[in-house]
């Protein structure tokens, strides 16, 4: 222990490479490894003169989750309210809807906190309004994706840019029980079968009526030969898909689940898988957007001028969450915390309570690679809700993962304060 002690106590001395290996070296030496996280632990509690990135490199050695200790929620808590006041962020949410779990599960945990944050959401039902409030500064972050934002883009002008990733995207084409045949044709045909049919989208405009309009297009179809209806919301979509009032609809992911595992719909393409085969190859617009991320967390542009710090602060936190969350060992701490705070839907039984967040959360994605912005463009310019392209460094602020890899990264960086 006086060893791994003294480790701690000249950190600042060496190199971060040598005394992360220094300190592994000597606890798999000692066989000690619970008093040696906790010293480790204190020695971060205490700003022991050690830096954070050199502590949580030591317990990585020792076999620890780096972000685990950095993501337990009692630690964070704690940390916010004794080191720092924490800054307070505004952000928009969508109730119910799963694509703003990282942002939710980073400040119910405690994470936030322990970065120095607060996060307050405000809620609203939907897209157009949410950009709004975000463009009149009703709220600091915005739950938004290229066909929202991408009116507001021009080149030399661009109001609001991206400052993190949020989710893949978030539809699955869904068969009502009387369109059960069609989950046996593929995908690239499914749509030539919808003739005359009815089509169940959130509203007419919404990103669900795009990315429908998007598969008929990317099939030969004429968007005018099927009927595609606006169910006005979640809960209606949903419901008429089991009542087989739609013929297929664009259901969300996070009601997908319920409706596969529990009333044995069908899922015809989910738009957050890449294809497995060759599908789409005569369409590659669309082809692109299959299986990448598409939303994110947005901002004015004014307002990231002036935050440069607390953008990077509230990028590694949402990555410690989306790390936290995302590890199998936390499942039943993330059940409790997010049935406490109401993030699980009400029909989701208790049985499958465990399965559904863990079959949603890897739709979560709070990462975006300029290939995928490219993408995204491209795909929202075909469908003519972006007048000319922009290439992603226009509106898209750096620090950004990339992947999941890069995700994990950020999670251990060093704080910045």
């Amino acid at each position: 222990m006086a060893a791994l002690m003294g480790v701690v106590r000249s950190a600042s001395l060496v190199r971060c490479e040598t005394a992360v290996e220094e300190a592994g070296r000597v606890s798999y030496m000692n066989r000690r490894h619970s008093m040696q996280v906790d010293s480790i632990k204190k020695a971060i509690e205490t700003n022991f003169g050690m830096r954070r990135r050199i502590a949580l490199g030591a317990l990585a050695m020792m076999g620890y989750s780096a972000a685990t200790f950095a993501a337990n929620p009692a630690d964070g808590a704690k940390r916010g309210k004794e080191d720092i006041q924490p800054t307070v962020v505004t952000v928009q949410y969508y109730p119910g809807i799963f694509v703003d779990w990282a942002a939710q599960i980073t400040q119910y945990s405690g994470i936030a906190a322990r970065n120095g944050l607060e996060f307050k959401f405000v809620a609203v039902g939907g897209g157009p309004t949410a950009t709004a409030g975000l463009v009149s500064g009703s709220y600091d972050l915005g739950l938004l994706d290229l066909s929202l934002t991408g009116g507001l883009l021009k080149p030399g002008s661009v109001p609001v840019k991206m400052i993190m990733g949020s989710e893949l995207a978030p539809w699955a084409l869904m068969a009502s029980k009387k369109a059960a045949d069609l989950a046996a044709v593929a995908p690239e045909q499914v749509a030539q079968k919808l003739a005359g049919k009815e089509v169940g989208v959130i509203a007419l405009g919404s990103s669900s009526y795009f990315y429908m309009r998007g598969l008929l297009k990317a099939s030969g179809v004429p968007v005018e030969s099927v009927k595609i209806a606006a169910a006005g919301g979640f809960p209606q979509l949903v419901a008429a898909l089991r009542n087989g009032v739609t013929y297929v609809a664009m259901e969300g992911l996070d009601t997908m689940y319920a409706m596969v595992h529990q009333d044995g719909l069908k899922v015809l393409l989910n738009f957050a898988e890449k294809p497995k085969d060759d599908s789409f190859k005569n369409a590659p617009i669309f082809r692109g957007i299959l299986g990448v991320p598409t939303g994110g967390l947005w901002a004015r542009t004014e307002w990231i001028t002036k935050n440069g710090e607390l953008i990077k602060r509230i990028q590694r936190a949402i990555a410690q969450g989306t790390v936290f969350a995302k590890d199998p060992k936390n499942i039943g701490k993330l059940s409790e915390l997010m049935g406490a705070h109401g993030m699980i839907p009400k029909d989701i039984k208790k049985d499958n309570e465990l399965d559904y967040i863990s079959s949603t959360m890897k739709y979560v994605a709070p990462y975006f690679s300029h290939e995928d912005a490219d993408a995204q463009m491209k795909f929202w310019v075909d469908m003519g809700l972006v007048k000319k392209y922009l290439p992603p460094n226009d509106w898209m602020v750096p620090g950004i993962p990339t992947d999941m890899n890069a995700l994990r990264q950020l999670a251990i960086d060093e704080p910045a304060h």
